[in-house]
């Protein structure tokens, strides 16, 4: 399938830019499908005036357009997206960053292209676009996934007891890492990048979290459980959506003093925190890895079909898929 990606290069080692983890889907997306990249940052001779015609021009008239993970008007060609609305090629987008600060921006935008399809991370994404009246093309949720090939066991020491390298955007992340800085043991808060992250996800017995501010599955989840390290969270949605089982898979708390304990309990039994980790590991390169990822998001553009995760679990079903030649 040919695909025309306009988004902008958050991988940028010199100085990075939040996570990798959108990158690394579209990477694994061109792994499989026919992907032009163009946006800034892509080795793309980049150009605000540029029109969508040439582009079509450049890298051909793809099956769709998709328009990935962020809206910045300021980062993408003058007009393109005007263009786009007025065209009758099929366009698809990914919402990850819609919230109560940037939805009106979002809402221009969507009124001004008319998606075909937008893609989700999360349900109360949708609940919000509904309420707005967000009208325009199907939705469908679409979680946040890990790539495994850069995620992964590295079979590291576990010098650290507990980690939590997240942002801090709110209070309450703040305060979660002053807690975890004054507990007697041996911790890591500070934010890392890039293979520093992984190694430090690799290098933690325990990895805490605290949920995005739409509360969604965040990348740290799969990140963290693809390197086969427990992660503790605070109730993120569609957890049971997506399959994933507290005390199974991961282990989820209610309160700081809640997380207390839990990080006493699971430091003081290896065994049971090893087995829970292997379970999540297992569980998440099986069902949400990248590629099996790229596959449901393709089938749902073809079927116009919600995928249903449990249903799929419970037939241990993932989708086929084969790199592209």
């Amino acid at each position: 399938m040919d695909i025309l990606l306009i988004a902008w290069n958050r991988f940028r080692r010199r100085r990075p830019k939040g996570n990798i983890g959108h990158e690394l889907f579209r990477r694994d997306l061109a792994k499989y499908h026919n992907v032009a990249f163009y946006g800034q940052q892509y080795p793309c001779n980049f150009r605000f005036d540029i029109t969508l015609q040439e582009i079509f021009e450049r890298f051909g008239r793809p099956n769709f357009v998709f328009t990935h993970a962020e809206h910045r008007p300021h980062k993408n060609p003058t007009g393109i997206f005007d263009e786009l609305g007025r065209t009758d090629i099929f366009k698809v987008h990914y919402s990850g960053d819609y919230w109560r600060r940037s939805w009106n921006s979002y809402d221009e935008h969507f009124r001004t292209v008319h998606y075909d399809i937008i893609f989700v991370p999360d349900s109360q994404i949708l609940r919000d676009m509904e309420q707005r009246g967000m009208n325009d093309g199907q939705k469908f949720l679409l979680p946040l996934s890990v790539d495994t090939g850069v995620f992964y066991d590295r079979h590291l020491e576990k010098t650290i007891d507990v980690a939590s390298p997240i942002g801090v955007p709110n209070r309450y992340r703040k305060r979660l890492k002053e807690l975890i800085d004054n507990l007697d043991l041996k911790t890591a808060t500070k934010r890392v990048f890039f293979d520093n992250y992984v190694n430090r996800l690799n290098e933690s017995k325990i990895i805490v979290t605290s949920n995005h501010r739409s509360h969604h599955l965040s990348f740290k989840y799969t990140e963290t459980l693809a390197c086969g390290t427990l992660i503790m969270g605070d109730r993120p949605t569609d957890l049971d959506t997506t399959g994933f089982k507290d005390g199974e898979h991961l282990i989820l708390y209610d309160s700081f003093d809640d997380m207390e304990k839990k990080i006493e309990y699971f430091l003081a039994h290896d065994k049971e925190r090893e087995a829970i980790a292997k379970n999540g590991m297992e569980f998440v390169r099986k069902y949400h890895s990248n590629r099996v990822r790229v596959a449901e998001m393709i089938e749902m553009i073809r079927t116009r079909k919600q995928v249903d995760w449990n249903e799929r679990i419970r037939k241990g079903y993932t989708p086929v898929f084969q790199v592209r030649n």
